[in-house]
């Protein structure tokens, strides 16, 4: 028992501490996903733009 009543205090702490992003909802990974693909479309975009142009 002494081996396990640490842990179990530390895994709450963990998730308040890192906030909603432990938190694995199907939501919140479709947002990051997208947010993902339109960083990497905006640098293509941009890296396309900035090639052109020189």
């Amino acid at each position: 028992m002494t081996v396990n009543s640490p842990i179990r205090p530390r895994e709450p702490a963990e998730r308040r501490g890192s906030g909603p992003r432990v938190r694995r909802s199907p939501v919140g990974a479709k947002l990051t996903v997208l947010l993902a693909l339109a960083v990497l479309v905006l640098l293509a975009l941009i890296f396309g733009l900035v090639r052109g142009l020189a």
